[in-house]
């Protein structure tokens, strides 16, 4: 009975009128319109359509569907280049912290992996620069103590023999003991003279003042 239609009577008005409304909870939803004809400006008529709407549904399943499985794609994606750009960054950093870990307790031998000219790649660079240097002024040292033990060693054995053989009975011959005397203080001589190095490239307050650093 479309005379007690509530859009039937609203077109009857002259009123274009429509609705969509599920009806049967079984069937797709359907869309109803109403449209008033006017000939020579009075109405004659009334056009009733009505159209399922059970392919509209389909295909805005089928589009909700598609665009959940492309986020959840998107966002694995996302998730996956962020973990690979986390991992390009922290590796570097953790190589650099434990490297430098190492210098501070004295393992000056340690050298990165340089694979970039970025800030991590100039920064690995320069750790390798600094631990070089300090692996140098570290032999320097060793070489300069060893250098210096053997310059005060020589000396100073001589003057402990002289001074034993005198005790052991040499003191009571003068030309002997003035000798002796002679020599031990040429050797005391020689120690005050001592230098530290000669060399003009080489100077042991900068070998210390860059290894403490």
């Amino acid at each position: 009975d479309l005379a007690s239609d509530p859009l039937v009577a609203e077109a009857l008005q002259g009123q274009y009128a429509s609705q969509t409304q599920s009806g049967d909870p079984r069937s797709a939803p359907a869309m109803y319109v109403a449209l008033p004809v006017l000939v020579d400006g009075r109405l004659a008529g009334v056009v009733y359509l009505s159209q399922p709407l059970r392919d509209v549904t389909a295909v805005l399943r089928d589009l909700r569907v598609r665009w959940l499985l492309s986020t959840a794609v998107a966002l694995a994606l996302s998730g996956v280049v962020g973990l690979l750009l986390s991992g390009a960054i922290v590796r570097p950093l953790r190589r650099l912290t434990a490297a430098a870990g190492a210098v501070a307790h004295g393992q000056l031998n340690q050298q990165v992996p340089v694979h970039s000219r970025d800030e991590l790649g100039r920064l690995s660079q320069a750790l390798n620069d600094m631990t070089a240097r300090l692996q140098a002024a570290r032999q320097m040292q060793t070489d300069f103590v060893a250098n210096v033990s053997h310059e005060l060693r020589t000396p100073l054995t001589a003057v402990k023999g002289l001074v034993e053989t005198l005790r052991q009975g040499a003191v009571d011959d003068p030309q002997v003991r003035d000798r002796f005397l002679e020599t031990m203080e040429s050797e005391t001589d020689r120690l005050i003279r001592l230098e530290y190095s000669r060399d003009e490239h080489f100077n042991p307050v900068i070998i210390v003042a860059e290894y403490e650093t």
